[in-house]
């Protein structure tokens, strides 16, 4: 690859070397013209057109490689062949990517996007090069997150509107399977590991602007619930379950925590909390000699403590911004031990209730032995912290300041290094 003051109109290039507009270097788009010494260059993601110097301008591949087939005609006979020449053409593309061409066949998928082809695979092969996830030198996580969009946006079809509550999430069916798709219950299993992970690494540190990672968590759980559990059975890295279910309402309550959506983000916590329940119950009723792991071969717990956790956090944040409102309820529909009562409390005992739900939190997680139960001890001393300051209430500053130096001590010990400054901070407020 390398710089030209002769690129082709439709040809793929990288910017790099701006000054001014540091913010698009990295960024891939496609060259449309060429006018008063600079290219117009149209970026991929965020879409927008730039003025770009030659020189600013990194060559990925020369337009001569081959044309998307033709849209199909209406004629069943026609769109055989349509899928048969796709088909094709995909296979040219991994060619090219096999032979060291990874710059033709990011343009390939490109093109077939470009020009109306709605194939779940050419968005999810774009989704790995963009995201970085095979060391590949294409990495735009913007871009990215466009094509995992992408990709979804076609599994669930038209039907599914962005959810305002849990029961519209629950209740929402996407459309059937596109035409076409081989071993589709293998590639949604696929498609939801890459969305937890990717979301998880590389959307939500340091970003507000969230809602598109929640529209696509929301529409990968709804497909999820769709094909229900236990679909790609068989197979434990495609295989949907309660547990993967879990992952994604955990990472979806924390989309909307960081959105600012407390109501959304605790009625998806105690969605996922719920879920890992469900796996608990179903692995248990087996009955296994060995007790039950999750995927990741670790010790299976009845509860999804790290979202409780965060459901407690949200709510302890609520408390703070509403300077002893009422907190909104968490209920999803479902009996759930931490279920809020029904009645409204008085300001002044409503950080209480939140006091409440992490002693049952930190009580269940050494019920059941859980090895991160510090981050329990830790997250009910900075509740009570809290409550001295709300409710000028120090009864409690001996029991918050054990709870934050135990769990301080452990977390330590054992490496938690996030764990252990939150605990630090709040011991420093002692001294």
């Amino acid at each position: 690859m390398s710089s030209t003051n002769d690129i082709q109109p439709g040809t793929y290039v990288r910017i790099r070397g701006l000054v001014s507009a540091a913010q698009f270097n990295g960024k891939i788009g496609i060259a449309k013209s060429f006018n008063k010494g600079r290219y117009s260059v149209e970026i991929l993601s965020p879409k927008k057109m730039l003025g770009v110097k030659p020189n600013n301008l990194e060559l990925l591949c020369s337009a001569n490689i081959p044309e998307p087939p033709e849209q199909p005609k209406s004629d069943d006979d026609d769109e055989d062949r349509y899928y048969e020449a796709v088909g094709e053409y995909m296979a040219t593309a991994r060619e090219a990517f096999d032979s060291g061409r990874a710059n033709e066949e990011v343009q390939m998928y490109e093109w077939m996007i470009e020009r109306g082809h709605d194939q779940p695979a050419a968005y999810v092969n774009l989704f790995f090069r963009y995201s970085g996830q095979d060391g590949s030198e294409y990495k735009d996580l913007d871009r990215a997150c466009d094509c995992l969009q992408g990709a979804v946006d076609l599994l669930a079809g038209p039907n599914l509107e962005h959810p305002t509550s849990v029961e519209q999430l629950m209740d929402q069916q996407p459309s059937s399977s596109p035409k076409h798709l081989t071993n589709y219950e293998h590639f949604l299993g696929i498609l939801i590991r890459l969305g937890i992970e990717f979301i998880a690494d590389h959307r939500v540190i340091g970003r507000r602007d969230l809602q598109p990672e929640a529209k696509v968590l929301s529409e990968l759980y709804q497909l999820a619930r769709h094909l229900g559990v236990d679909a790609g059975e068989g197979n434990p890295q495609y295989q949907i379950t309660h547990e993967i279910r879990s992952e994604l309402m955990h990472q979806l309550g924390n989309v909307y925590r960081k959105i600012g959506d407390n109501n959304m983000a605790m009625e998806c916590l105690n969605l996922s909390d719920l879920e890992a329940n469900a796996q608990y119950q179903k692995e248990t009723q087996q009955g296994q000699p060995e007790p039950p792991k999750d995927r990741f071969g670790d010790k299976l717990y009845p509860h999804n403590f790290e979202a409780l956790l965060l459901l407690v956090d949200v709510a302890n944040l609520e408390v703070s911004i509403a300077s002893g409102a009422p907190i909104t309820s968490i209920s999803s529909g479902s009996q759930h031990f931490l279920d809020p009562s029904s009645q409204t409390t008085p300001a002044t005992q409503t950080i209480q209730d939140v006091v409440e739900k992490a002693r049952k939190v930190l009580l269940r997680m050494e019920e059941c032995g859980y090895t991160k139960s510090y981050r329990g001890k830790i997250k009910l001393g900075q509740i009570l912290c809290n409550q001295m300051m709300i409710n000028q209430d120090t009864s409690v500053a001996d029991e918050a300041y054990e709870l934050l130096r135990e769990g301080e001590e452990q977390a330590r010990d054992v490496g938690d290094q996030a764990y252990s400054n939150q605990a630090s901070t709040m011991l420093e407020k002692f001294r």
